[in-house]
């Protein structure tokens, strides 16, 4: 993981990296969360603005979920509004109604 922030320093002012592998979770946070005097060092809590890669993994995972046997009477329909699975912070989630779980997973959410 260092050296994925070292090959990356200079394009992003921090960021957390994760690994998990079965039972072992390993999570590294580098940097600042912002650039310049007033970014403070990350921390597996960072909430982190979702960027395109994320996206595709989170529609993986997603897809994933639903189709194992485990979950079959838990399956979450794409129709679902991406507000009530996101957590509120400073008491509000902000979040379009409009948005779907399909629309981010086919990337016309138009989040960033």
């Amino acid at each position: 993981m260092d050296a994925v922030w070292a090959a990356n320093r200079a394009y992003t002012p921090g960021m957390c990296l994760g690994v998990v592998d079965r039972s072992v979770k390993l999570i590294r946070c580098y940097g600042k969360t912002v650039p310049g005097p007033n970014g403070q060092r990350p921390t597996q809590d960072t909430l982190w603005e979702i960027g395109s890669a994320s996206k595709t993994f989170t529609a993986t995972l997603f897809a994933l979920r639903n189709s194992h046997p485990a979950h079959a009477s838990t399956v979450v329909p794409l129709r679902s509004r991406i507000a009530g699975y996101v957590p509120a912070v400073d008491g509000k989630v902000n979040i379009p109604r409009r948005l779907t779980l399909k629309t981010l997973a086919q990337h016309y959410a138009g989040l960033p």
